[in-house]
């Protein structure tokens, strides 16, 4: 279930969290796209085929964010993270095998 929290001390607690957080994911996201270039570009058969997966992944989520809230309001919020789970692993698997 999620938690609501009022506008008292626990939003005051929760909000230097969530800015670390924040502050975690913009920096993967850089070194995400750092390595993705890099490798791409000694990988790709051609210059402009080095960023390719990275905007495939963009488009993927410009593309999937407003189906992921009909499959949410749907079938719940555990059963799409627990689906998004699997298919990042799937995801993960065939990419470390690609290599």
């Amino acid at each position: 279930m999620i938690q609501r929290y009022s506008q008292g001390t626990s939003a005051r607690r929760i909000f230097p969290i969530l800015l670390i957080a924040e502050g975690l994911c913009l920096s993967g996201m850089s070194v995400d796209l750092t390595i993705t270039s890099l490798i791409g570009s000694s990988l790709a058969p051609a210059p402009w085929m080095a960023t390719f997966p990275i905007a495939c992944i963009f488009i993927g989520t410009v593309i999937g964010t407003p189906a992921m809230g009909r499959l949410v309001g749907r079938f719940g919020y555990r059963q799409v993270f627990v689906f998004g789970a699997l298919l990042a692993v799937l995801g993960g698997i065939s990419s470390a095998t690609a290599l």
